[in-house]
């Protein structure tokens, strides 16, 4: 009795927090208070419902190609008749040609065109003959199944081999098939090499993003020194006086080497102008460059918690590759698509209507759709099963993140990455067609004109001025387009939301957080970049002495471009994952700061972390 009275007065005078938060209470109380919704609604469905109609009516008006094309035009050619090279064609019944009495091409595999030179000005004179062979035709050689003229066939040897283009294929099919086991090699080489490299950016990253900036510092002063001293030695050259003496004198020179002097100096004040801007940077975040290196071993950590996030880029290239074949294939029916139409008194050709014109575009814009949803799925998993592990006490008992993130895509918020993939297409799209404004002043022959005091034309001008504009604001609109999009997919995984409020948040949390975000973007891309070169070159330089040694190997440059872009790809695919693991955990350190403030529950963030945050917390300090 006396122990039990002294056992309950003992739990009297406990303090009154311990008595009313159990530790399954305390577990409650932290998962209430994460930012990570649990109760989720489906996002953006009309947008998801807009995608499916889109491909759906790209299927009616591919199979309205398909009913009007045949793949055999592009791939085999057609002559002057309609008449496919090398198979037999059934003759339309409105072609009244004389010379077209016979469709049956089975023989004749070889497509031969005459007057391509004036196809610009009349398509009508181009004349085009199915033959059976191109020795018939002393000034043509073969080239695949056609008939090219041996000038180009010689401009094509010039460049790429002394022995001709068809045995330059062959050599080079030769060499791949010869080292087709060095290129497996290399890219297990690049496989262990990018391993290494998320090894040390784990466990050394603090050395690595020194080394890098030391690097880039110093390489950034070197190079604005090496340019100053290059236009003063082009300023100022040695002469000899009639005594035999040497004095520093300035030369007048001409204009080539005006030009000279005048670009070395151009050269020194930009690089001059690049290199403080990237010292001052540096200053400025030289107390955040702690948060670059905590962030980098955050998503190493994290990582090293679901290795299956780094398989993702596997099945993102897969479906990727699915896309462009799929893409191609309708490409090729929609090009091959047309209505036999007669343009000369000796000539059919096969002109599209203004359906198979739109379908070629509409199939371009679906394709750029579809590229942007998969990668968009890609970070939109890699975002939920990263912020899950981070606002998770026990890391080291997950509940399998990757597929919950995998589940909330597919159940609620497909709608959101159609809605981000669809708005990075529209900008893609119409980059292509500010391409395509460029190549339309070229063929229409819109060069530089001037007018007679030798200054430009106005119109020229104003075509060159609002070419550059959209090319510009194009690719900046693009990067802007992907980094919201990006950020808000890792908002829309916390929060549930929807895509335009899950930017709204992005900017929200990143604006509050601008000098934290510059030193990440900036410092974080150039350790990535490092990465990525140093996988290339260790790659490249382990496949010069493989091939080196290989006996048989006409043309070795081949297969180390082969494995330098295989290497690349392997590189990419395995930082892009980081790279979206490192902004989820930024961002989700952001919500911590803002809505923990390092006073409540912090059980699920590491000691560094927590750390980090009690100490700016303590001095006032915002980052």
């Amino acid at each position: 009795m006396l122990s039990a009275l002294t056992e309950g007065s003992r739990r009297h005078h406990q303090p009154m927090a311990e008595l009313i938060e159990p530790p399954w209470l305390k577990e409650s109380i932290r998962e209430q208070e994460s930012p990570i919704k649990k109760e989720r609604t489906c996002t953006d469905t009309y947008e998801l419902i807009l995608m499916v109609a889109y491909f759906v009516i790209l299927l009616a008006l591919s199979a309205h190609c398909v009913s009007n094309g045949d793949i055999s035009r592009i791939l085999n050619g057609y002559d002057n008749c309609g008449n496919v090279c090398g198979k037999n064609t059934p003759q339309p019944e409105n072609v009244s040609i004389a010379l077209c009495n016979e469709g049956n091409n089975v023989n004749k595999r070889f497509l031969l065109v005459r007057g391509v030179g004036r196809l610009i000005f009349n398509p009508s004179s181009v004349e085009r003959l199915c033959v059976s062979s191109c020795d018939d035709y002393p000034d043509y050689e073969k080239f695949l199944n056609r008939c090219i003229p041996k000038k180009n066939v010689e401009q094509i040897d010039s460049f790429f081999s002394r022995t001709g283009i068809a045995d330059f294929f062959q050599e080079v099919s030769e060499d791949i098939d010869l080292c087709w086991q060095e290129l497996i090699y290399l890219c297990l080489i690049a496989l262990g090499l990018s391993g290494v490299m998320l090894l040390l950016l784990r466990f050394a990253a603090g050395i690595v993003v020194y080394l890098v900036i030391i690097i880039v510092a110093v390489l950034s002063i070197a190079g604005t020194i090496t340019l100053w001293i290059l236009w003063n030695k082009n300023r100022k050259q040695q002469i000899k006086t009639a005594n035999g003496t040497t004095e520093t004198t300035y030369i007048p020179t001409g204009n080539v080497e005006q030009r000279l002097d005048s670009s070395y100096l151009a050269y020194a004040i930009i690089s001059t102008i690049i290199t403080l801007i990237i010292l001052l940077i540096l200053v400025v975040m030289r107390k955040r460059i702690e948060l670059v290196v905590l962030m980098f071993k955050e998503a190493g950590t994290a990582l090293h918690s679901m290795p299956g996030l780094l398989a993702q880029p596997l099945v993102t290239y897969a479906c990727i590759a699915v896309t462009v074949w799929l893409w191609l294939y309708v490409a090729l029916w929609v090009e091959s698509a047309g209505t036999l139409t007669k343009v000369s008194s000796s000539s059919y050709r096969f002109l599209k209507d203004n359906t198979m014109k739109f379908t070629r575009w509409y199939n371009l814009m679906g394709f750029f759709w579809i590229s942007q949803f998969i990668f968009g799925c890609q970070n939109m998993v890699i975002a939920g099963a990263t912020t899950t592990w981070f606002f998770n006490a026990n890391k080291d008992q997950l509940n399998s993140p990757i597929k919950e993130g995998i589940w909330r895509l597919i159940r609620y918020h497909l709608g959101s990455v159609a809605l981000g993939s669809l708005l990075v297409a529209i900008v893609m799209l119409a980059r292509v067609m500010a391409w395509l404004l460029r190549y339309w002043k070229k063929k229409c022959g819109l060069t530089e004109e001037r007018n007679e005091v030798g200054s430009l034309s106005t119109n020229w001008t104003k075509i060159a001025a609002f070419q550059c504009c959209c090319c510009s604001i194009g690719s900046c609109f693009q990067n802007i387009v992907l980094f919201l999009s990006r950020n808000a997919y890792i908002q829309i995984a916390i929060r549930g939301c929807s895509f335009c409020e899950g930017g709204r948040q992005a900017v929200k949390v990143l604006s509050a957080n601008s000098l934290r975000l510059m030193a990440i973007n900036s410092v974080g891309d150039w350790v990535l970049s490092l990465a990525k070169i140093i996988v290339v070159i260790g790659t490249l330089f382990f496949g010069i002495l493989l091939i080196q040694a290989k006996d048989g190997v006409q043309h070795a440059w081949v297969p180390l471009v082969l494995s330098g872009i295989f290497s690349y790809a392997i590189a990419h695919s395995f930082m892009s994952v980081y790279e979206m693991a490192i902004d989820s955990i930024f961002m989700c350190f952001c919500e911590e700061c803002e809505i923990n403030n390092g006073v409540k529950d912090t059980s699920h963030l590491s000691p560094q972390l927590l750390e980090f945050m009690n100490r700016h917390d303590n001095a006032k300090e915002r980052y």
